[in-house]
């Protein structure tokens, strides 16, 4: 069994009140377990893989969840499965882990049947079986993480992507590799990603434009930051400010949750 606190690169109480109409899930380069016990008393264990683009569901109501981001270069030995294998789908754990999966799940929906318990921050990870499973890398699982979190740093500041290979010791080719494997997106496609999120979590306190804004996030104009957006959360930065989302999909009961993700 590995230590979760290895593993865990953040956790996040949810908490539901009532139906979303609308679940966003936003781009991602991590990988995620999440457990949900739902408004109709069902309990669900999941993982996701990391997100290409925005997914938008017709969501359903959430009573309590937990989610756990797994870091860069742990997801394949937590999960068990290689990372490109989930990018852009959420698999129930007992497809994963079969029958050590599904009893879990159940103890974990028991748990939670009454008042959600009281998990603040890293004690939240006791909901969760740690995994080891030994799988193929081309990096050693010694400091693994931190070359591929380096990487990652490297990226998401703008640096080319000779600069991020250069960051954990290997060629371009080879760090193409690295991420198929163990990120499951290409390190071009993680820059879009982790430029992108920048330009959300900013969002709130934009007041100069967003010309402004392309230039502080490393995009080359506003027509960069702009095609990037549409291309990955399918509207334009204004229209998803307003409020108007791209047309929603039936969502998957494992995909409830509220808010976004």
């Amino acid at each position: 069994m590995s230590d979760m606190c290895d593993w865990a690169d953040s956790v996040e109480i949810l908490t539901g009140t009532g139906p979303v109409p609308v679940l966003t899930l936003l781009p991602d380069v991590s990988a995620s377990l999440i457990f949900g016990a739902l408004g109709d008393g069902d309990g669900i264990l999941v993982a996701t893989g990391p997100r290409s683009r925005a997914q938008f569901h017709f969501a359903k109501p959430l009573r309590y969840g937990v989610r756990v981001r797994i870091r860069p270069g742990h997801a394949r030995e937590v999960l068990g499965v290689p990372v490109a294998d989930l990018t852009d789908r959420m698999v129930p754990a007992a497809a994963l882990w079969g029958a050590t999966g599904r009893p879990h799940a159940e103890h974990l929906a028991a748990l939670v049947a009454g008042e959600p318990p009281a998990l603040p921050g890293a004690d939240a990870l006791s909901l969760f079986p740690g995994r080891s499973v030994a799988l193929p890398s081309p990096l050693p699982m010694a400091g693994r993480a931190v070359w591929l979190s380096a990487a990652l740093a490297e990226l998401g500041a703008g640096a080319p992507m000779r600069a991020a290979a250069a960051r954990i010791g290997v060629g371009e080719r080879r760090l193409r590799t690295v991420f198929a494997q163990e990120i499951g997106v290409s390190p071009k496609h993680a820059a879009r990603i982790l430029r992108l999120r920048r330009v959300l979590a900013a969002q709130g306190t934009v007041e100069h434009g967003w010309a402004r804004v392309a230039g502080e996030h490393g995009f080359f104009d506003q027509a960069h930051l702009i095609g990037d957006f549409r291309a990955l959360m399918g509207v334009s930065p204004g229209a998803y400010a307003a409020g108007r989302l791209p047309e929603s999909g039936p969502c998957l009961k494992a995909r409830s949750s509220a808010g976004t993700t």
